[in-house]
């Protein structure tokens, strides 16, 4: 899994300053929420980790780019 801030000139950074992820093999939103979370209320933590990322549910796929509340 790889975290870091964002180019200004990636397309894939939607608001400076969040950090971007790759879903790794077996990683869910409760895995990343423990990793990243720092402190925060988990179930808090998933619902803005949804909302930044537009998801409708709690599927990801190998590989997806994830933007961290």
């Amino acid at each position: 899994m790889k975290a870091n801030a964002g180019a200004s000139n990636d397309p894939r950074v939607r608001t400076e300053g969040h950090a971007v992820i790759d879903v790794g093999t077996g990683e869910s939103l409760w895995s990343i929420a423990r990793d990243h979370a720092d402190g925060r209320n988990m179930k808090s933590y998933i619902r803005d980790l949804k909302q930044l990322n537009g998801l409708e549910n709690n599927t990801l796929q190998i590989g997806q780019i994830l933007y961290l509340p």
